[in-house]
């Protein structure tokens, strides 16, 4: 899906221009901050697979926690990969594993992982912690949900696939005229508009016809693996 080409300045001076005046100062300023939170709605309501990424993280012994990726953008993990052990990790609560294993503190093969926040403040970092701390290198694979980046500067582009764009600017005309106690049918227009884009993008993000065995005979898909492939064990989790 292509990325938006649409600048942070375009964004702003078209959301600008619901109150009649793209060039006034004042008016942009409302129509950046009504960028940036609709942005914000957008990271706290759904984990988009255009923000799906990957990366590598390298383990070192007896270092248990890492960063991911290249800045404060990680929002949750999709899956993490040990190419040495061939095998997926499992995310384990900390107080959890406390409790149960035995020297839990001590280094091994790594097998889990949580989150933590590592430091506080202006500085905080979402950082990888694995359970056990590692005995040796190691790289992981890590699929992981980004955040959508917010735009600072007149030159940003939007940080969202071009079919999606049109959302954030709807929605952001819609949160500028309530807060200008506009006529409430214009208002709703705006509002009704951005929901309705919202709607499509999340269908569009859910719906993967690649993946949907029902494409094949019963028959057909039942023959591809047989019934000790991982894969058939998925498809039998799918209910195929």
């Amino acid at each position: 899906m292509a990325p938006s080409s649409m600048r942070f300045d375009t964004a702003y001076q078209q959301v600008a221009r619901v109150l009649g005046n793209k060039s006034d100062s004042d008016l942009q300023d409302e129509a950046k901050d009504a960028i940036k939170a609709v942005i914000d709605d957008l990271n706290s309501e759904w984990d988009f697979e255009f923000n799906l990424t990957t990366t590598t993280v390298t383990l070192v012994a007896d270092t248990k926690t890492y960063s991911v990726g290249t800045s404060k953008d990680l929002k949750k993990i999709f899956n993490i990969y040990s190419q040495t052990n061939n095998w997926s990790l499992h995310y384990i609560n900390q107080r959890l594993w406390d409790r149960v294993v035995a020297d839990s503190d001590s280094s091994g093969t790594v097998i889990g992982y949580n989150l933590i926040n590592q430091t506080l403040g202006a500085s905080e970092e979402k950082k990888l912690s694995l359970l056990y701390t590692p005995s040796a290198a190691d790289t992981l694979t890590v699929w992981y949900y980004r955040l959508i980046d917010t735009p600072s500067a007149d030159s940003d582009l939007l940080d969202v696939p071009q079919a999606y764009q049109r959302y954030i600017i709807y929605a952001a005309k819609a949160m500028i005229l309530a807060d200008h106690d506009s006529n409430e049918n214009r208002v709703a227009f705006w509002q009704r508009m951005a929901d309705r884009r919202l709607q499509r993008i999340k269908w569009t993000d859910i719906h993967h016809p690649d993946a949907d065995e029902g494409f094949l005979a019963p028959k057909v898909a039942s023959a591809v693996f047989p019934l000790d492939h991982p894969v058939s064990a998925i498809l039998q989790s799918y209910g195929y």
